[in-house]
């Protein structure tokens, strides 16, 4: 496997590449505000006449994406699109462009927080409250109460041979206090753990990078920058494109660190290794 190289900017590198493929959370804000260096890096990314796609695992659909990135100063000229997880995952289900919808029921057991809805308006869906009546499994957020509570309710699904459809498949993302915090990804997980089956369209998805591609169609050579290795650096290998791993994110206790700091080279090569996926380059911080 080979060793990703430390970089402490993007304009090291910013030269040899025309399409930017920026991950949203824990490479350009936290949720509540931007990364110092985020948007000045954008800007100059963009003065260079290059092309910048986000990317999210976010179960949002595009127009709150936007409406979030605006709120934490990103305004729209900073990037060309926005691709998000929920966004794919919507029109996938409304337009039947994959298989597992063509035969799909219409009736499905929603886990989620605070009743959210949004995914489901434009659908023809019918929720349900026991899970013996759904056709799928919908999850868009993970609940208040606690993940072991929705154990059974896996179990009997699995069970059942109910699909699930994760709209977010991350596992973790930091909060603004630099907190480690879960996200729905980890019941994707322990839900196959179950034995059962788990939808996504997000990263790493491969046909999340064949949109941007289309999204992008000149791009001679593109970068993937995010803070995953599970899904950006993972997603970016499987794309066959190069990247770079930000290292203050969902990973950075597993690297000894703390945001902002950067961690030994032996700590990078020695997750990537455990983690079988190694970026191109990696770097503290999205900075120019």
């Amino acid at each position: 496997m080979t060793k990703p190289i430390f970089i402490d900017h993007v304009a090291l590198i910013a030269h040899d590449y025309d399409l930017f493929i920026l991950d949203q959370w824990g490479v350009l804000h936290d949720g509540e505000r931007a990364h110092d260096g985020a948007i000045d890096a954008m800007i100059e990314i963009k003065s260079a006449g290059k092309t910048i796609i986000l990317v999210s695992n976010s179960s949002k659909r595009v127009p709150i994406s936007i409406k979030r990135l605006l709120r934490l100063g990103f305004s729209s000229d900073l990037y060309d699109h926005i691709i998000t997880s929920g966004e794919l995952a919507w029109q996938a289900m409304k337009t039947k462009s994959d298989p597992l919808y063509e035969t799909l029921g219409p009736k499905c057991f929603v886990i989620n927080k605070f009743g959210d809805s949004v995914f489901l308006e434009g659908q023809s869906l019918e929720t349900v409250d026991i899970v013996e009546q759904a056709d799928f499994l919908l999850v868009a957020d993970l609940p208040e109460e606690p993940i072991e509570s929705l154990e059974p309710t896996l179990k009997v699904a699995a069970k059942l041979g109910l699909p699930m459809l994760l709209l977010n498949p991350d596992f973790a993302s930091i909060n603004p206090l630099g907190e480690l915090h879960p996200t729905p990804g980890i019941l994707g997980r322990a839900y196959e753990g179950f034995g059962g089956t788990v939808k996504i369209h997000g990263k790493p998805n491969p046909a999340v990078y064949e949109t941007c591609f289309k999204l992008a169609p000149r791009a001679q050579k593109a970068i993937a920058i995010g803070d995953s290795l599970h899904h950006d650096i993972a997603g970016a290998n499987g794309a066959g494109i190069d990247s770079i791993f930000i290292t203050s994110g969902v990973h950075v206790f597993e690297l000894g660190t703390e945001p902002g700091k950067a961690p030994t080279q032996e700590k990078i090569n020695t997750l990537c290794t455990e983690l079988g996926q190694s970026p191109t380059f990696w770097s503290p911080r999205f900075t120019w």
